[in-house]
This record gives structure tokens, sequence and C-alpha cells, in this order.
């Protein structure tokens, strides 16, 4: 017989192996939880910055939804703020739905049936684990959606659901989920808990949405009504009006109201009527006005770029920047594809449809020549050969220094490489833009782009792709992993008999090796580039060799020899911009290390001359830094001030955190040197240089870059020491390291 006591222990135990696995089956998800059963996901995009006029609705909506409201319906004419408001809710009760907050726009191109079908895949790939995938069939998918919000607290909002349309199959499942969606009118296979009809702003909350776009000051004490009446109160209509009023800044108010005028004589003429988006149109420019009434013959919520440069009658390569100017105005937004990183256009429907009332105001010619515009780029682009575009004259652009029109055109070349399915082709474009993003310093995208031209395993791409990543490793002192990168790249190169690419990288690794000091594995990467030279010569190769050679002998400290190199390659009669850039800076490193202060400062003029001229401003930053250094050389630290501020600026948006943190460090130096102190007594540059000495120290730590930590480390602990307002003689004369190499 067992004793009562055991007995009772025995039964709370099996009690509690019951209890615990269902409690935990059944309750939310916690962020508490050691191993969470999946990645919540979140694809809400940001809320917009200001709701104006739509506390009422916000607070009302989020009430309901807080006390279990199932789904809500927002209504309204198109450009009301059904979007704004519904995204403004959302982010408001998200922290209600644990496992995941879900965003969908239905397309109104596309059928009823393909459309619920995307939006099924995004939130069936949103809710499953990374490695299972998204069903074909649709019962499968709907299964599989079902099953996944039946136990989970999510919240889903689908945007611009046409109307009537039936919505069933998007629905969450489960009880604790909620639905938000936004409508021009009904939509059917949902009950929905509460919707709301929006109406026009009141004027106050319309000067309100003015001032948060165009400014304060520039609406208070004049009278806007003008404005709102022509935008009929609509906050889109507002938005864009105010986004292209705010670009034009030398406009008064008179001037806004006489180009209204103007237009509404002209519209008259043409027996059209009102719309809230004529004040947007009014105050674009002829070219922005050109580009808009563009998209009624390209009619399609989302485009490439190249359309739009198209049907508007100019370049191709145009095509961004026309998306720029208009994105500019809000009147549409520039993405990326996800999956190919490929840029796009989305116009918003407004817009769009704004965009095909313009259509009569077009000569019925001019119409016409845009649809036969598209169609001839459509056409030519079918026949193009994307290897000799991106061989020849993508290249051809770079070496000439126009580095927009070689991203353009690259990225052109990758479009028309994914559209045909030819992956070795857009292996080839890839590998493009990482060298072109490399050349820019954007080390973020140059690795991005490498990676897209390696996963698609072309070795020709693959060993081009390897040597940006060997070369932006060795910018960032990381060279144990340069060299792997580049003699990965060596490999691959020799397998398919690349002799030019192999000279680029023999170059680019004698650069590092001199860098670090490995002076004869430096020469043997020469000698091995000028054997590969010797069989295949181009001035560009040779260029390239007489600057990897100069790297070596300024390693060496051969300084005249090396300035000597580097002057004749530059005065060969077919030098590129581009690389006379890089030489020139080459010089004005080579001439800082030598102690040649106004040889320095020259070379870099000219240097910073080039990199502008080709808007690249990493190359212009470093040339700045050098700069700056040679005229503390000189015993100009208000000077050096200047042009290390500017480098360390560009520095922090171009992705290179090693040469940001090496010219912090020398700024913080010059701050604390007695002559600026001295200069400017009101100014507290002791707290500024400390922060800049802080901030490198941290980025040498995410690097792993041991010495750099150590120097800023020593600059903590003894500023006066590292030439500050307490130390002895002219700080930064003498870096504490080698510059930054090309």
């Amino acid at each position: 017989m067992v004793d009562t006591p055991v007995a009772a222990a025995m039964l709370v135990l099996v009690l509690l192996a019951i209890a615990i696995p269902v409690f935990l089956a059944k309750r939310p998800y916690s962020s508490k939880d050691r191993r969470p059963a999946f990645l919540v996901p979140t694809t809400l995009p940001v809320a917009p910055p200001l709701l104006a006029g739509r506390m009422k609705e916000l607070d009302e909506l989020s009430r309901k939804i807080d006390v279990g409201a199932r789904a809500i319906l927002i209504k309204g004419q198109p450009g009301i703020g059904k979007t704004a408001l519904a995204l403004t809710i959302a982010h408001t009760v998200a922290p209600r739905f644990s496992d995941g907050q879900l965003f969908a726009v239905l397309n109104p191109l596309h059928p009823e049936g393909t459309a619920i079908a995307e939006a099924l895949g995004q939130f069936v790939g949103a809710l499953q684990r990374g490695n299972e995938s998204v069903p074909d069939d649709a019962s499968a998918r709907l299964a599989t959606y079902v099953k996944l919000t039946q136990r989970r607290r999510v919240l889903v909002v689908i945007d611009d659901v046409p109307e009537g349309m039936d919505i069933r199959d998007l629905v969450p499942s489960g009880p604790g989920c909620a639905l938000i969606v936004t409508s021009r009118g009904g939509v059917r296979g949902v009950r929905l808990s509460a919707e709301v009809d929006l109406d026009p702003l009141s004027e106050r909350d319309a000067l309100e949405l003015l001032e948060d776009v165009l400014g304060r000051d520039r609406v208070s004490g004049q009278d806007w009504s003008f404005l709102i009446r022509e935008c009929h109160s609509v906050p889109l209509a507002l938005s864009l009006a105010g986004s292209a009023l705010a670009t034009r800044t030398n406009w008064r108010i008179d001037e806004a109201r006489r180009r209204l005028a103007e237009f509404a004589k002209e519209r008259a003429q043409q027996q059209a009527t009102s719309s809230p988006y004529d004040a947007a149109y009014v105050f674009l420019t002829e070219e922005e006005k050109n580009a808009l009434r563009s998209l009624a013959a390209i009619g399609s919520v989302e485009f490439e770029p190249w359309k739009l440069a198209a049907a508007a009658g100019t370049e191709p390569g145009e095509g961004i920047r026309l998306a720029a100017r208009l994105a500019g105005a809000r009147l549409l937004e520039r993405r990326s594809s996800d999956f190919s990183g490929l840029p796009y256009c989305r116009v918003p429907e407004p817009v769009l449809e704004y965009a095909r009332r313009l259509a009569p105001l077009d000569d019925p010619r001019v119409r016409d020549r845009r649809s036969s515009l598209l169609d001839s780029a459509s056409q030519e682009r079918s026949e193009r050969d994307v290897g000799q575009q991106v061989r020849v004259d993508v290249y051809t652009q770079l070496q000439a220094g126009e580095l927009t029109a070689a991203l353009n055109t690259a990225w052109d070349a990758v479009q028309i490489a994914s559209d045909r399915g030819e992956e070795e082709m857009a292996a080839t474009a890839y590998a493009a833009l990482s060298e072109i993003y490399t050349e820019l310093g954007d080390l973020a995208e140059a690795e991005e782009m490498a990676a897209r031209a390696i996963e698609r395993g072309n070795l020709r791409s693959t060993a081009r792709a390897l040597r940006c990543r060997g070369r932006n490793a060795r910018r960032l002192r990381q060279f144990t992993e340069a060299a792997h990168h580049f003699d990965a790249a060596l490999r691959r190169a020799t397998e398919v008999g690349e002799g030019y690419e192999s000279v680029r990288i023999h170059t680019e690794y004698a650069a590092m090796e001199a860098l670090r000091g490995h002076l004869d594995a430096a020469r043997r990467h020469v000698a091995a580039a000028a054997e590969q030279v010797g069989r295949g010569a181009t001035d560009e190769l040779r260029t390239r060799l007489a600057w990897a050679g100069a790297a070596v002998l300024t390693a060496a400290g051969d300084f005249d020899e090396a300035a000597r190199t580097l002057l004749a390659a530059r005065e060969t009669e077919d030098v590129q911009l581009l690389q006379q850039a890089w030489i020139d800076h080459s010089l004005a490193r080579n001439a800082l290390l030598a102690g040649d202060h106004v040889r320095a400062a020259e070379h870099a003029q000219a240097g910073v001359s080039s990199f502008v001229a080709m808007r690249c401003r990493y190359g212009a930053a470093l040339c700045r830094y050098f700069y700056g250094m040679a005229a503390l050389g000189q015993g100009h630290p208000k000077e050096a001030a200047i042009w290390l501020q500017e480098a360390v600026e560009t520095f922090s948006v171009c992705g290179d955190a090693s040469v940001e943190a090496d010219a912090s460090l020398e700024l913080a130096k010059v701050y604390r040197s007695p002559a600026l102190v001295k200069l400017y007594r009101d100014v507290d540059l002791e707290r500024e240089a400390a922060r800049l000495v802080a901030a490198a120290k941290e980025a040498f730590e995410r690097l792993g870059d041991v010495d750099g930590v150590r120097r800023a480390t020593a600059q903590e602990s003894d500023p006066g020491g590292a030439g500050g307002a307490r130390g002895r003689g002219r700080p930064g004369t003498s870096p504490d390291r080698p510059p930054p190499a090309a």
C-alpha cells in the first residue's frame, strides 16, 4: 500500500505533465521564450509622420480593435487618406498582435483571382518558417493560411481593395486576429465590426498639412484657401501640391495663384472638369509635366524607369533621373525588387488616373508618338546584345569617369538579362555594378551586387566580383579576408584564361601587400601582372601596372621614384579620367608620406577636382582628407579642420568605416590643437573631439582593427599626448599610420 503523501505527490506530477503542455500550446508566443516557434513577421510600411484631421477616426477605430473588433473598413475617394489612417492604426495596435503584422496592396490591374492569390502567397510566405515553401495550388495555399492564423494573434492590413471584391480568402481565421481594409467602397466576404467613410479635410486641418509640407514660416500669415479649394481639400492632392511648391523656394504666393488661374482658363478652353491634382501639375516644370503625362502611355502602376524615358522621348539613361524628379514631388515612389535588386517605380493609382485625364491636353500626334516610342524601345531591348552593353558600353563609361551613366547602363543590362532569363549576362552586369559601386565607395551596395554575381555561378563574373570584395576588404584593413578573396578570384580567372582580369587582381593584391608591409609578396604580384601585361598590353593595363609598382615603391620609402612612375603614367596620352583621378590620389598620398606637404596639397586638390567632375563623393573625400593632412603639415589647422570635416561627413554616408574612423581621429587632434582652441574660445571643441574619438573607437572595434582601437584608446586616455591642446608641436604633420590607398 502506497503512503498517502507519496500518492498525492505522484498525482500532482501527473497533472502537471498534462497541464503544462496544454498551457504552453494555448498561450500566445512571448518574447521571453527561449526558442520562438517562428520569426515574427512585420511587413507594415512606416506610418506617415503627420495624420492631419483624422484623430477622431484614429482613436475610435484603434479603441474598437483594442476591445476585440475583428474587421474594420476605411472607405473614401482616391487620395483621401485611407492608407495613411490604416497604417497609423496598425502601428498603434501592433503590440497586441505579437505573432505578426502583415500588409498587402491588391493590384488593380490584375484579375481578382490573381490579386487574391498573390496577397495570399505573401502572407503565407511571411508566416511560415524560412525553410518552407509557399504552395502553388490555390486550395493548398488557402488551407495553409487558415492553419497558420488559426491559433496566432496576427494583424492583417489589405490596402486598396477594388470596390465589391470578395476578400474572404484573405481574412485571418483565428479569434485573436484582426483585419483592416481600405477601399473606395464596400467589399464582400467579410463581416465588418466597424466602418468609416472619410470626408475631405476641414480648412484648419488642410492648413496643418500644408504647414507640415511647406513649413510654418511660409504658410503662416498667408491666405492659402485658394489652394485648399483647388485641391478639393483632398490630403494627397494637398500633399503633392505642397511638395511641388516646396521645391520652388523663390515663388511667392501670388505666383502660385497666378499659375493656377492661367491653368483654369486653359482647362475651360478644353472643356475639362477640375481635378484635385491640377495644382500639383501646375507647379511642376515643363520636363516634369511631360514625364507625368507620359505615365498615361505606360498605363501601369508599376514599371521600370526605361519605360518612363521612352514615353517621355528622352535618352534611356534619363529614366532614373526623371523618376527621381517625380519622386521629389511625391508623384511616384522609387523601389527595388527584394529578389533582384532591380529598380522600379510605383505610381499611386490616383496619380495614374490623373495622368490619363491629362491626355486630352496633348496633341493626338504626341500621344501616338509616346506609344510608338514605347513599342520601339521594347523592340530594341529585345534585340540588344547585353554582353556588348556591359563589356563595352559600361566599362567605356566607367573609365571615362561617367559613373552615373555607367551605373544606369549596367542596371539596364541587368533588367534586360533578367527579362530574358539570361543568368550569365545578368551575372556579368551584376559584377559590373559591384565594380561601379566599389569606385563610388558604396561598400554595402558593392557587396550586395558581388553576391548576386557570384550566386549565378559564372566564373568570369565571379572572379571580377571577388576582386571587388577583396578591394573593399583591403580598404577596411581586413587584410586576411582581402587575401582570401584575391586568391579565390585568381583561381577562377586562371580557370577561364582571363588574362585581363588576372592583371587587375594581381595589381590590387600588390597594393594590399604593400599597404601591410609585405614588400616581397607585393613585388611578386607586380611581376606576375607585368608578365600578363607583356602578353597583351593595353594602355589601361600599363597604367594599372605603374600604379601598383608605385604603391610598392611608396611602401618601401622610395618616394621620388614612386612619384616619377605615377607622373609618367598620368601623362600617358590615352589615360582616362578615372585612372587619372586615382593617380592624383596616389601622388598626394606618396607626397604626404614623404613629408612634402606642398606637393601633397597640389595633388590632393587635383584629385578633388577630378572626382567632383565624376560625381564620385568617395574619391573626393579621400583627397580632401589628404589635403587636410597637408594643410596641417603646413601649419594651417583652421584650413585643415574644414577639409577634414568635409571628408568625415562624406565618409559617413559612403560606408567605408575604416577611413572614416582614421579621419575622425585626425580631426579630433586638430580640434585639440592650441591654435584652434585659441581661435574658437566660445566653442566646446573638446567635447566634439571626444565624440569623434569615441565614434572612431567603436568603428575600429566593430571592424576588428586592433591597431585602430589602440590608437583611439591612447587618444582617449591622453588627448594632449596625441598633439592636442596640451601637447607638444604641431598635430597631424604625419598621420599615425599610412593614409588609405585606393
